[in-house]
């Protein structure tokens, strides 16, 4: 039944409400927005589709991550470096599906460098934790990374691949 749903979602966010498919179906480029708690896929041909309610860490409003464990989302221009999809390639993740980002880039080596701060690492986009109750999963709960529900990260990892840039604005 799961696989229909997401089969379904698929088809539904491919087309956008258009008459014809996306020319492309890889996204170009996505925009996080932390203020708006939204992530936006946009294509090459112009199209543009926003997935809302994403969660964060609780400390993702007090500004940039600059140190490992402050549960701050980082701010700044990424780029997806690995898509992460099997428990047996990665037995000890327990977020999966998940896109990683090069974060910490040089610009929050430096920012951090200059606090005397480890930056952290291990910052990705990725699902709702397997085992995590669904009213804990309405709040933001993450270490710093961005979390969407199990369709929109399944969504996501169809139209993004290694080397996609990410923004993520305040």
């Amino acid at each position: 039944m799961l696989v229909a749903a997401v089969a379904g979602l698929l088809l539904s966010l491919l087309q956008l409400g258009a008459d014809e498919p996306l020319a492309s179906p890889q996204a170009d480029r996505l925009l996080i927005d932390k203020s708006d708690r939204t992530l936006t896929a946009v294509f090459a041909d112009g199209r543009a589709y926003t997935l809302a309610e994403l969660r964060f860490g609780p400390s993702w409003h007090l500004g940039p991550k600059r140190e490992r464990g402050d549960r701050k989302t980082p701010e700044g221009e990424y780029r997806v470096i690995e898509h992460r999809t099997s428990r047996i390639d990665y037995p000890d993740v327990t977020f999966l599906p998940a896109l990683y980002l090069d974060y910490p880039n040089e610009a929050d080596l430096a920012a951090s460098e200059a606090l005397g701060l480890d930056p952290g690492d291990a910052i990705m986009i990725h699902g709702p934790h397997p085992e995590m109750a669904a009213e804990r999963m309405r709040g933001h709960w993450t270490d710093g990374c961005a979390a969407l529900s199990a369709e929109q990260m399944a969504w996501l990892m169809a139209v993004t691949s290694e080397g996609t840039p990410v923004t993520i604005q305040p």
